[in-house]
């Protein structure tokens, strides 16, 4: 049985598979309202995740172009780099999907299939820790901003607060 038949035959199982992969990385509360709030209002990190493995998965098994999934690779990439993951964590997800595949197909593989999957995985991983690493380079970018305005607030606080103590004492020296 060729790779394609394997994937095609047991995708909705690597998928599944997969999503448990992946919903382990979070605390087990966190995991179970991920994964069973289905509502894209009330769980939109749930949603966004759960959707999002989905079409990276077809992607994958279906051997699609990367470009083709960038959009949702980029959404599920977001949100695991807001999460200050380490970016081992936050772009492992990927590779966990090597494992459910190694999980669900078992010995059915061989060398030269598997390691063309693993290729293709691969390839989206390298493209995901860079997305990766851009979401984590803005989001400190925005910290150190808001860190300059709020340092920039206490500056004319403290300059004002002067401002108004030489005042104070100039009145009070002309008073005298």
């Amino acid at each position: 049985m060729s790779l394609e038949e394997i994937l095609q035959e047991k995708r909705q199982a690597i998928k599944q598979r997969w999503l448990d992969l992946v919903l382990a990385d979070y605390s087990p509360d966190t995991s179970k309202f991920l994964k069973n709030k289905k509502d894209p209002f009330g769980n939109p990190v749930g949603h966004t995740l759960i959707q999002g493995l989905d079409v990276l998965a077809d992607a994958i098994i279906d051997g699609r172009d990367i470009a083709e999934v960038d959009d949702t690779l980029e959404d599920v990439i977001r949100i695991r780099a807001v999460q200050e993951l380490p970016p081992s964590v936050g772009v492992g997800f990927l590779q966990a999907l090597k494992r459910a595949v190694e999980l669900e197909a078992g010995k059915a593989l061989d060398g030269a299939a598997q390691r063309a999957f693993d290729r293709r995985v691969d390839a989206m991983a390298l493209r995901a820790f860079d997305v990766y690493m851009a979401c984590r380079t803005k989001i400190f970018q925005l910290r150190i901003d808001d860190l300059r305005r709020n340092t920039l607030d206490v500056r004319e606080q403290v300059a004002l607060r002067k401002a108004r103590q030489q005042k104070s004492r100039g009145s009070a020296d002309e008073n005298e």
